[in-house]
């Protein structure tokens, strides 16, 4: 956002009266985008709420309906959210006794663990 006018009682008092016209001019302007923000905020803090009392938000992915399918190693999936497909390398129970994965991509030049929970809410079977 703009930086905040220099209009003070100092400034106002040895300031030229168009130096003071373009500083109002810029106080203006700053308040005018920052109502815009708000006037945004507003419009989709309605919508969400209308939304909330419909039962319309928050969607229902569609992954939150389907069965999760038992990972092994060497399997591969697809990541929901951008086009990449990972190949699982290791399963294990971590040291809070939840389930985790660990996958590779590029050949194995990246990789990446989640517990199995958050790994079926990021990737479903490679078709």
């Amino acid at each position: 956002m703009s930086a905040r006018p220099k209009i003070t009682t100092l400034y106002a008092e040895n300031a030229s009266p168009d130096s003071i016209r373009n500083e109002i001019t810029k106080a203006r302007a700053t308040r005018d985008r920052w109502q815009r923000h708000v006037d945004e905020l507003a419009r989709l803090l309605d919508t969400r709420l209308g939304q909330i009392d419909a039962g319309t938000w928050p969607p229902t992915p569609d992954h939150a309906t389907e069965e999760p399918t038992p990972l092994a190693v060497g399997d591969r999936y697809e990541c929901r959210t951008r086009p990449r497909t990972v190949t699982v390398t290791r399963l294990w129970v971590d040291e809070y006794g939840a389930e985790a994965v660990a996958f590779e991509w590029r050949g194995g030049m990246s990789g990446a663990a989640h517990t199995v929970d958050m790994f079926h809410q990021l990737y479903r079977p490679a078709s």
